[in-house]
């Protein structure tokens, strides 16, 4: 383990989130308290900038979309791809989606309707559903998206390392992103560790939100416990199986019950006054996207704002840098316009359909005084269970959307596992090395998500969020310069081969 572990990689995090995991259990009050401090102060001093490197991301994958580079094939003119394309489109949307969609999409419309910003008044659902939509579609899959484009790019047709520093080679020579390759992947797996951690314990809640809904179980260590065990055994084992060999079968069926789903309830409600209320809400999204998009920026007095956007961009952000390098080492064989519609497009229309139908039913439903006290008392998982508890087959039905939250996650974390695994370790995937690496960074995991759902329930989740966050946003920010410049360089040079031979000559 020795000769292959990458120790300036994995050994700084692994160390900062074990003992950041014992000191919130041994002083939770002392360490609550300040993390708190922080997570406010924080949120004050950067949202604005989450908001403004965001907004541009989502206009970079317009751009790059028309733009000559669209027409690159990653890999080579000839590389053939590994993935049929239901399998690229079950594994890109489930290795993203995680919890986050199911745990939000009832709630957070009912908080925006009762909480809205100082300039709006309370009780506008249609603004309420447009900002479920700006923080689910578009914007967070360009965050996405941008980071995984350069990565594939230099990884397969430019022979770069494996290393998000890779991303940065339109900026920086060979030698100095080399250089750059250790601290980079060691910012990236401490930002991706605890937004995991935040995704697992939304997880958890909802889990046990569903549980509760059919067996009344309490909410106490032993459950909560056992609900983080049977999520971190099950993506742990999914992940030392392959790389794609588990993450594929749950990819499809995680997609095919997310369908089900959709239909049954959409069967179920009245469609018609939510196409009605989500056609609205869209229309209004986009007339007011900017707006919308840098509401920290032009409003930084308002906590609303920090809240939700500030928090949510957050969050995507600290996943974005190690899911690249997943995102991107499977879209081999593929156009950058196809990766971009794969990767940006489609996901989007998906949680677009998912959030217009579940918020919509939320905001539709009344009265809506009910729902939003269950989320005062019970908290905000509850919300979708006693939905659907009105629904016919209620118990089939809630069952199948905990199996579908359970897979969710796993199949998010499995993607993301083999991804830490692989910059922790220079050893070959199957090897007993990064096996171990797998179980080791599932437990380290599964201990954090647990102690922010017992110390903090939802506060604990944004906190985590809101920390793991901010070393990657200033990431981010590079690649997203690297990638404009790549397309740039593209504009000016048609012929794909000259362009190639553009960037190795810049890196010599």
């Amino acid at each position: 383990m020795q000769r292959t572990l990458r120790g300036r990689v994995f050994y700084p995090p692994f160390i900062l989130l074990l003992t950041g995991t014992v000191v919130s259990v041994v002083y939770q009050d002392s360490f609550l308290k300040i993390a708190g401090y922080w997570h406010q102060k924080l949120l004050m001093t950067l949202g604005a900038t989450y908001s403004v490197v965001a907004f541009l991301m989502v206009l970079t994958c317009f751009f790059v979309f028309v733009s000559p580079l669209g027409k690159v094939r990653i890999g080579g003119e000839n590389c053939p791809p590994e993935l049929t394309r239901w399998q690229w489109f079950t594994i890109s949307l489930c290795s993203t989606v995680a919890c986050g969609l199911l745990f939000w999409g009832t709630a957070e419309p009912l908080f925006h309707y009762f909480q809205p910003p100082a300039t709006q008044p309370q009780g506008d659902k249609v603004f309420a559903l447009a900002n479920l939509i700006l923080d689910w579609t578009f914007t967070p899959y360009a965050i996405y998206t941008v980071p995984a484009l350069i990565f594939a790019l230099n990884f397969h047709n430019f022979r770069a390392e494996l290393s998000f520093a890779s991303c940065l080679h339109p900026l920086f020579s060979l030698q100095t992103t080399k250089k750059l390759n250790g601290w980079v992947d060691c910012i990236c797996l401490y930002s991706l560790a605890i937004g995991m951690s935040s995704s697992l314990a939304a997880g958890i809640l909802i889990l046990w939100g569903g549980l509760n809904q059919l067996f009344l179980l309490p909410k106490n260590l032993m459950t909560l416990g056992a609900i983080t065990a049977l999520i971190v055994f099950t993506f742990v084992g999914a992940a030392a199986s392959g790389v794609l060999k588990g993450i594929r079968v749950l990819a499809d069926w995680n997609v095919k019950l997310f369908a089900v789903i959709i239909l049954y309830v959409a069967f179920q409600v009245d469609v018609g006054q939510i196409l009605i209320l989500s056609g609205q809400s869209l229309i209004y999204y986009v007339q007011h996207f900017l707006e919308l998009s840098l509401w920290t920026h032009s409003h930084p007095q308002d906590a609303w704002g920090y809240q939700w956007g500030a928090f949510y961009w957050a969050s995507w952000m600290s996943w974005a840098p190690i899911t690249a390098l997943f995102l991107g080492k499977i879209a081999k064989g593929y156009t950058v316009r196809e990766f971009i519609v794969m990767n940006f497009f489609v996901p989007s229309l998906f949680s677009l359909i998912w959030m217009s139908l579940f918020g919509g039913l939320a905001l539709t439903s009344e009265p809506l005084q009910t729902l939003y006290q269950i989320i005062l008392k019970q908290g905000p998982e509850s919300v979708i269970y006693f939905l659907m508890g009105k629904m016919p087959w209620a118990t089939g039905l809630i069952g199948i959307f905990l199996l579908t939250c359970f897979l969710s996650f796993v199949t998010a974390a499995d993607a993301n596992t083999v991804a830490m695994a692989d910059i922790s370790s220079a050893a070959p995937e199957g090897s007993r090395e990064k096996k171990y690496l797998k179980i080791i960074w599932g437990m380290v995991l599964g201990c954090l998500s647990l102690v922010a759902v017992l110390a903090a329930g939802i506060d604990g989740i944004r906190m985590l969020a809101n920390f793991s966050g901010i070393p990657a946003l200033f990431l981010l920010t590079w690649v997203l310069l690297s990638l404009l410049k790549l397309n740039l360089l593209s504009m000016r040079t048609w012929n794909r081969t000259v362009l190639q031979q553009r960037l190795i000559h810049s890196e010599e």
